[in-house]
């Protein structure tokens, strides 16, 4: 038996579900797209597991009540414009980011581009380069 490899070496596939997969897309913003793939690099992941883990990591979509984002986020794209973030995920978890974009009031897109811009590995920090001292008199 051939065991499949994840598409960019150095990074682990996910584990395939017994139930089945789905996929969860969305067009969004370049730069979205750009994080989502920085953050699943520096996860050591695929893009599809990134997204899994986003998803299970939100709590919002625990919540049943009709909570909505104070801040609504930056519009997703439709079709034709931006890019396709894709990943094959477990049902569960299609189903629970079904389910976080309706507590939030938005669509799947743009629950994409919620996820992303709150990942922190996926967002690194840019330092400025600081000015160097001089401690001679």
């Amino acid at each position: 038996m051939m065991l499949r490899m994840a598409a960019i070496p150095g990074r682990t596939r996910r584990a395939n579900s017994d139930e089945g997969d789905k996929i969860l897309q969305g067009f969004v913003p370049p730069e979205i797209h750009a994080r989502a793939h920085r953050g699943a690099a520096a996860r050591g992941v695929s893009v599809a597991r990134y997204l899994e883990i986003l998803v299970e990591a939100d709590t919002v979509a625990d919540d049943t009540a009709d909570t909505m984002l104070i801040c609504r986020p930056r519009t997703a794209l439709g079709s034709g414009k931006g890019k396709l973030l894709q990943g094959r995920v477990r049902l569960d978890v299609y189903a629970r980011a079904r389910r976080g974009a309706a507590v939030r009031g938005v669509r799947i897109a743009q629950y994409l581009v919620i996820l992303v811009e709150a990942d922190p590995q996926a967002n690194p920090v840019e330092q400025k380069p600081m000015d160097q001292l001089s401690l001679s008199a």
